[in-house]
């Protein structure tokens, strides 16, 4: 039973009577006792002088059934109306009967009466079903029209059971109209209104005019057994329709119609004779020719169409007076057709012909009929007669010769040539689909039809040639570099094919400028050309220390026993230098130049830090870790990321994307670091090289195999040895940890253990708690000595608070307020809290400092009072590439709106919801300053400029020493904030009074807002 704010409101006066009311904790039977009760409770002042405050204080939540079942009468309730979805109704705040729901919940809106509630709290549905269901009536619809497109007509909303009715409309979506005319109007407009209202009204005949029926060339009633088709034209009498007709003649049509004959007048060419429109008798003929021409008369007749028969003769035989006529003049004689070489459409092949005898070439036979069109050209008759089709297709077909004009293959995502497929590329023969359009090259083909596609690419493809790209430059996200616009293996500066969402660029200046502009331009070259490189993108990722050292040392020299051809293969790093020594360098001349390498960086490291103490073996030593921990990583974050990719799990699909960020910013660079040098030496070969030098000691244990090609078939140092309590390489080696994201599984912790455990010792102080986010604090025992709990005092207040969690969490902020917290005060209602849902603590201290946290799990974020929950992240655990996509983009995918459109009351079930929205907005506000300095601050964003507006910040953050990584190897949004706050550069606290930057609901978030509950 949900708990009424106006009960939440009630005013307890104190009680002059001694307190004898206190919790039934003992029976859990939910309610208070006057009776019976432990000692302890009077000892510790647990006792309340009323029911009604016992239940208050030890049963907020369930309050009134704890009055109740203790024999006291319930509160009344507001009287007011809130919404109940899952009965899809409002219902009344009070206890229970009638319309009554339950008391209401501070996070339920109040209304005055049902319909302001349903038409705020559920639009969704039928105003009236909505209204009908909170008064606990049945719903007969509302009796309004809506329009019923199967059948041409609008029906009511009301039961199927009544004629003219077309059923309940439950949703508000569905438009009603008051009557059959103003749905007719707005819904049907496209038929005649008659018709609408006559389909309309249930008990109706029809509409009693007319509309043609082309099929028997008459005109029939709307009537039953007749009725109009939805799309018909109607008229009001047989006439006016008849002249919808024009090649029927107006009596045949009018005669026709009402089932009678027309008793004109038309010619019979057999007999030479004119025939009456009649049933019988010696005059009567038989018509069944609708276009035939009818005349009033049969002299008219015989005049119009036997002209060449004396005509009263005609007319007095016809009438059957008279014998047969007598010619006036010879009978007209016929000529044989000559074929007039002109054109005209075969419409069953889709082409033009020629009026000539078949077997001559474009011939399509002599015509027949004389009232075929015909046309000096096939172009001319193409474009009149079969104008659907493309006009250069269709000449082509005529003539039989193909145009060499381009057209799309859409099976291919290519442009094919019109000519004979014997020819090879780009021919493809004459198009199949008819319906294609053509083009006059194939860039223009692509252009139209391939926009898609790179214009070159499609080109290339529709020639079969291998695309070449071009001189312009493009950004490869990947690399973080520009590169230009040409096949990979080409050789530098060539850096693939650009796709067609590319930006191409003339210059690598104008590219860089435009895409990496946060970065002097001169600082993209520092990096020269190094030897054993797999790749020029290895090159590409190399520090800039690295860069330095490789310039200063000089490039390896070729062996003088073979010089590379530029035919050779350039991607032989892997090749083993003692199987073919003219390919690689000796193994002298690689020593030297690794020491000078080795002594190079370790100068340069000294100089950056001079207060080191840094040595050319700590150097080594390092980079040989540096190889092991960025290998494993890469292990670990592709596991992830596959994890990820299976759909499951509620975390969000951007967590996939910023894996793969991962791996291409930070792990693969340090991995090329190190490889670059060390991928052909074994331990002996690394060792002889230490010992040449007399300065590299000690830089790892037995012999392990060749680093990166094949290192998930290698070994790894242990722990210690990749960084962890204890330096040094050294040790023995163990298998790759494939999965090392789940920390491992430890015992529980449980609420009592943990407070057996606390610290007693730092001091909280009541102000400084309440500014945390406010609580409702909860009435406790002093404590013993006065001043400061014991530990057992501790364990006796959370076993007796235990059945409840939230008050159990009130409890234990009450202490922290009190003098009395554990060392991690962030993690301590958290840990109650899971405790009481019976999930498992997992101890992770082997990840930070000893501190037991909880595990990760998803949180629901509302963002509509009408919308479901939505699961995303672990809200607010997140990257600053995360939580800078998610404020400013939102997930699609997952349905959740950027994070400025949301407020507090967006995240019910956070914690200190305030404090992290407060935190995130100052952090925002930080990252457009940035940008904006940058030119990198957009009005429309995507995930390309999100990305680079990251790297402005970013490479801000990394020059003035703010980013701290984590053991995911991101950049923590919170850690940024604090260490911003810090420095001066965001405002640690809100000052007394100042309102929140666009704070949608203008919350009251503490006079002096404390941001360290991060």
């Amino acid at each position: 039973m949900k708990f009424s704010q106006a009960f939440t409101l009630l005013s307890i006066t104190a009680s002059t009577t001694t307190a004898q009311w206190g919790p039934d904790w003992l029976n859990s039977t939910g309610t208070c006792l006057d009776e019976g009760l432990p000692e302890y409770m009077e000892s510790n002042n647990l006792l309340k002088a009323s029911l009604e405050e016992c239940c208050e204080t030890y049963y907020t939540y369930g309050a009134a059934e704890c009055i109740i079942d203790g024999g006291g009468n319930p509160p009344t309730g507001s009287g007011e109306w809130y919404v109940d979805y899952e009965g899809s109704r409002c219902v009344t705040d009070c206890y229970e009967g009638g319309t009554c729901g339950g008391y209401a919940t501070s996070v339920d809106t109040l209304y005055s009466n049902s319909t302001s509630c349903c038409e705020d709290k559920l639009s969704s549905m039928a105003l009236g079903l909505c209204e009908a269901n909170s008064a606990g009536d049945e719903y007969a619809g509302s009796g309004d029209y809506y329009v019923d497109y199967e059948n041409a007509r609008c029906v009511a909303d009301c039961s199927t059971d009544t004629p003219g009715c077309g059923g309940i409309i439950a949703t508000a979506s569905v438009a009603l109209f008051p009557d059959v005319a103003t749905c007719c109007s707005n819904k049907l407009s496209y038929i005649n209104p008659a018709m609408c209202a006559s389909n309309s009204n249930p008990s109706s005949t029809g509409t009693g005019l007319y509309y043609a029926n082309t099929a028997e060339s008459i005109c029939v009633e709307d009537t039953d057994g007749s009725r109009a088709p939805s799309n018909a034209v109607l008229f009001g009498d047989i006439e006016d329709c008849c002249e919808a007709l024009p090649w029927v003649a107006s009596a045949y049509c009018a005669s026709r119609s009402d089932a009678t004959l027309s008793g004109a007048w038309f010619v019979d060419y057999a007999n030479e004779v004119c025939v009456q429109d009649c049933d019988s008798g010696v005059t009567c003929g038989n018509l069944t020719d609708p276009s035939t021409s009818l005349f009033e008369t049969a002299l008219g007749c015989c005049s119009s169409k036997l002209s060449y028969l004396n005509a009263a003769e005609c007319a007095a035989y016809s009438e059957g007076t008279d014998p047969p006529p007598t010619t006036t003049a010879a009978p007209p004689t016929t000529t044989a057709y000559v074929p007039t070489e002109l054109w005209f459409a075969d419409t069953v092949n889709n082409m033009c012909v020629q009026d000539c005898e078949v077997g001559s070439n474009r011939c399509g036979g002599v015509l027949t009929n004389p009232w075929e069109a015909l046309y000096s050209n096939e172009t001319a008759c193409c474009d009149e007669k079969l104008a659907h089709i493309d006009s250069n297709l269709c000449v082509s077909r005529s003539t039989g010769v193909a145009s060499s004009m381009y057209y799309v293959d859409h099976s291919t995502n290519v442009c094919r040539q019109d000519c004979a497929v014997e020819g090879g590329l780009p021919c493809g023969g004459s198009p199949s689909d008819l319906s294609v359009q053509l083009f006059a090259t194939d860039a223009e083909c692509c252009s139209n039809k391939l926009s898609w596609i790179d214009s070159a690419k499609c080109i290339a493809d529709t020639n079969g040639v291998a695309q070449s790209g071009s001189s312009e430059y493009y950004m490869n996200w990947s690399t973080m570099r520009c590169v230009m616009n040409c096949p990979s293996d080409s050789g530098a500066p060539c850096g693939g094919l650009a796709q067609s969402y590319n930006e191409l660029f003339s210059t690598p200046e104008e590219c860089c400028t435009a895409k990496k502009s946060w970065v002097p331009f001169e600082e993209h070259n520092t990096t020269a050309a190094m030897p054993f490189s797999s790749s020029d993108a290895t090159s590409s990722l190399m520090t800039s220390s690295v860069a330095q050292a490789t310039q200063a040392s000089g490039p390896l020299p070729p062996s003088p026993a073979h010089k590379r051809s530029p035919d050779d293969d350039t991607n032989d790093v892997h090749d083993d230098a003692s199987t073919d020594p003219d390919a690689q360098v000796t193994n002298e001349e690689l020593r030297t130049f690794m020491s000078n390498i080795i002594h190079r960086i370790t100068t340069i490291e000294q100089n950056r830090h001079s207060a080191t103490t840094t040595t050319p073996s700590h150097s080594l030593k390092g980079n040989v870790q540096k190889l092991d921990n960025a290998i494993t990583q890469l292990i670990e974050t592709t596991s992830t990321l596959a994890e990820h990719t299976k759909g499951g799990g509620g975390k969000p699909r951007l967590a996939r994307g910023e894996a793969v960020k991962t791996i291409q910013e930070r792990v693969l660079p340090d991995l090329l670091f190190v490889a670059h040098f060390l991928r052909n030496l074994t331990a002996e070969e690394l060792q002889a090289e230490i010992h040449q030098q007399g300065k590299l000691q000690n830089t790892g244990g037995g012999k392990r195999g060749r680093i990166g090609k094949r290192h998930l078939d290698a070994t790894v140092p242990p722990k210690k040895a990749r960084g962890g309590d204890s330096g040094g390489v050294g040790g023995s080696s163990t298998k790759v940890l494939f999965k090392m994201q789940k920390p491992p599984e430890f015992e529980a912790v449980t609420s009592e253990s943990l407070a057996e455990d606390m610290d007693m010792n730092e001091p909280i102080y009541y102000e400084e708690a309440n500014r945390q986010c406010s609580f409702l604090p909860v009435e406790l025992p002093p404590p013993k000595n006065g001043t400061e709990y014991e530990k057992s005092e501790a364990v006796r207040i959370i076993n007796t608070f235990k059945r409840n969690s939230q008050m159990r969490g009130r409890a234990i902020r009450t202490m922290m307020a009190k003098k009395y917290v554990p060392a991690s005060r962030r993690t301590i209602y958290g840990l109650l809290k899971r405790d009481e849902e019976g999930l498992p603590i997992v101890d992770d201290s082997w990840r930070v400092n000893g501190t037991p946290k909880r595990e990760k799990s998803a949180t629901a974020i509302e963002y509509s009072e009408d919308d479901p929950l939505y699961n995303l992240q672990s809200f607010p655990t997140m990257t600053c590439p995360q939580l800078m996509s998610m404020w400013l983009l939102g997930n699609v995918e997952e349905g959740i709106p950027p994070y400025s459109q949301l407020s507090t009351k967006n995240f019910p079930s956070i914690p200190n919801a305030r404090c992290y929205l407060y935190g995130m907005r100052k952090f925002m506000q930080f990252v457009e300053s940035m940008g904006r300095q940058h030119g990198q601050w957009k009005e429309k964003w995507d995930h390309e400029s999100v990305l680079e507006l990251w790297g402005a910040v970013g490479a801000y953050l990394e020059e003035h020493k703010f980013t701290v990584k984590g053991v995911d190897k991101e950049y923590a949004w919170r850690t940024i904030f604090l260490r911003l706050a810090e420095a001066g550069v965001i405002q640690k606290r809100k000052k007394k009074g100042e309102q929140l930057k666009d704070d949608k609901e203008n919350e009251d978030v503490g006079d002096d807002e404390y941001v360290e509950e991060f």
